[in-house]
């Protein structure tokens, strides 16, 4: 009975696990319905989706097969009632351009894109506007299951804009009529407006012309103070610099220092003339002169100082270079345009090209009916703008930077065209390089021979001695030296008195003199005198820094041969030698 007991109780806890195990299948069948319940109403939700979509809609696996697509899709692509299910993207569009498979492929990789507009060719020709996304979809597992593309035509809100921005333009053009309208109107106005402008400007001009002319008169009173002085320093620094750039090997840090050092005196000697040009009152003596070997000596200092970052260009074709001018001012307009394409270049790559020919220009209120010679100067530099091209042959107007410019040098070249009967004209744009052109006169007589020495050399045979005369140690060493270095023999002294004693013991001995206008006791003309009536035709050279106070016609009357102003080169004094000594 125990044993049957026990038996019917086990009975009992079997049965009621298996009602148990019933009642947890039918909660699992019950589970299982809702979820497939779900998955319906989702997947039917999904192609509600795509099917009512504004945009086309196609869902791919990852070999890129249709898993589901919109009827807009079938629309927009010409595919008809087509069932594309299984089929591959690229067998339903066999000529697919490459760079499509490319989107696709990054889609794939976990990339997402979009176009807002991309123009999209179709089958039958037509060209429709289009903006797409194509982004990968993921599975539960997180994996990337394919790629979902959405395409949306936009061909008529382009054709709306387009429409839009035409009403727009029309509107415009009727505001613009009704604006020129109105300014007819107020035209009177203007132009009443305009004149009272012209007449306060042109006196605004009459004044700072007079405030100008009285600044360049004080400049003029001031530059002629300091020249003698200023010019003293720079002699020595110019002949001693180039003695030791003669003795020094090319190409060695020491010749490039030198040549630094000489560039600067030469140019603070030429800023010295251009600021006493502006002081002057008298016009410059003219002689018949040749521009090429001014333009060549030009182009070689130029040369010797130009970043490798600046290639010169140069064409020659005047078959006439004869002008009347004054040769140092016409090496002063080449040097100042060549400084100034330099300028305009700077750092920067570039090219600056000289041309050199004649020209006939008519009859203008600038200019005759002549023959002209016709130098130009163009940079591929930064250019300037036409308010800054109407004032750049303004004294002291400059666009550098503080200490790299002073606003005379094309002022300074403007000047003396106009005593050269000359002109200058410049063409410019910003970004585009500037060109200078200059107009001068030919000159129809033959030259008188002008030797102008390009190179320093020793002189031959058997020289005599000169007497130099200066008050100045440094200028008279500097001197010495440079005429040493040229092989003659010199006697140095720094009195007119003494010159005049040592000339009056040996007065055959000496050769040629030289001397200093301004000194204590004894003046250079004074000294000159006196010599000449020792020994009448002793060649003389005056050397002077005030080129104003005495001309070439008061030194010949005197009897003096040659006029050499400070401070003068090295080679400028050796070929001054040379002339006087008729050698």
């Amino acid at each position: 009975m125990r044993d049957m007991h026990k038996t019917k109780k086990q009975l009992v806890g079997d049965l009621a696990e298996s009602r148990y195990a019933v009642a947890r299948l039918k909660k699992s069948e019950t589970e299982y319905k809702q979820v497939d319940e779900a998955l319906r109403k989702s997947d039917e939700q999904l192609r509600l989706f795509i099917e009512h979509a504004p945009a086309a809609i196609a869902m791919f696996d990852r070999d890129m097969r249709y898993i589901a697509y919109s009827r807009r899709w079938l629309s927009d692509y010409s595919l008809g009632n087509q069932d594309i299910t299984g089929r591959t993207h690229y067998e339903v569009f066999p000529e697919i351009p490459q760079r499509w498979k490319k989107i696709h492929q990054r889609a794939l990789a976990g990339g997402v894109e979009k176009c807002e507009e991309d123009p999209f060719p179709r089958l039958d020709g037509r060209l429709d506007w289009v903006r797409w996304e194509v982004r990968p979809w993921y599975e539960h597992s997180g994996e990337i299951g394919g790629v979902i593309m959405f395409t949306e035509v936009i061909t008529e809100r382009k054709k709306a804009e387009e429409e839009l921005a035409r009403y727009r333009t029309r509107l415009e053009d009727l505001v613009q009529e009704r604006t020129a309208e109105v300014n007819m109107r107020n035209e009177q106005l203007e132009r009443e407006i305009a004149e009272r402008k012209r007449a306060e400007s042109e006196k605004k001009r009459l004044e700072d012309h007079v405030v100008q002319t009285q600044r360049l008169e004080a400049v003029g009173r001031f530059a002629g103070g300091i020249a003698h002085d200023l010019n003293n320093i720079l002699y020595p620094i110019m002949v001693n610099t180039e003695v030791l750039l003669a003795e020094s090997q090319e190409g060695t840090d020491q010749y490039r220092m030198l040549e630094e050092i000489a560039e600067a005196a030469h140019r603070q000697r030429d800023l010295v003339k251009q600021i006493l040009s502006f002081g002057r009152q008298s016009e410059p003596k003219l002689i018949p002169v040749r521009v090429a070997p001014l333009l060549q000596e030009a182009l070689t200092f130029i040369r010797s100082s130009l970043p490798s970052t600046i290639e010169i260009k140069q064409r020659i074709d005047a078959h006439s270079d004869l002008v009347l001018g004054d040769p140092t001012q016409v090496h002063q307009i080449i040097m100042n345009l060549l400084r100034n394409a330099v300028d305009a270049i700077e750092t920067q790559r570039g090219t600056i090209r000289i041309g050199l020919e004649n020209v006939h220009l008519g009859s203008s209120p600038e200019t005759k009916d002549a023959d002209y010679l016709e130098l130009t100067v163009s940079d591929t530099g930064c250019g300037m703008s036409e308010e800054i091209r109407k004032r750049i042959f303004d004294p002291f107007f400059t666009t550098k930077e503080v200490g790299k410019g002073t606003g005379m040098g094309l002022s300074f070249v403007h000047g003396i065209l106009r005593s050269h009967r000359g002109m200058i004209s410049v063409e410019s744009k910003p970004g585009k390089g500037s060109k200078f052109t200059v107009h001068i006169p030919l000159y129809k007589e033959k030259p008188r021979e002008q030797a102008r020495d390009q190179e320093m050399s020793k002189p031959k045979g058997n020289r005599g001695e000169i007497l130099l005369v200066d008050d100045e140690a440094m200028i008279l060493s500097s001197i010495r030296r440079v005429l040493q270095h040229g092989g003659y023999h010199v006697t140095a002294v720094r009195d007119g008195m003494e010159a005049l004693e040592l000339f009056r013991d040996r007065p055959d001995e000496f050769e040629l003199v030289i001397t200093d206008l301004t000194m204590p006791k004894m003046t250079g003309v004074e000294l000159a005198r006196k010599l000449v009536k020792i020994r009448p035709g002793v060649p003389i050279i005056l050397s002077t820094g005030y080129s104003d106070v005495i001309n070439e016609k008061e030194t010949k009357s005197i009897g003096i041969r040659e006029l050499l102003h400070k401070p003068s080169s090295a080679r400028e004094l050796e070929a001054s030698v040379r002339r006087s000594l008729g050698r």
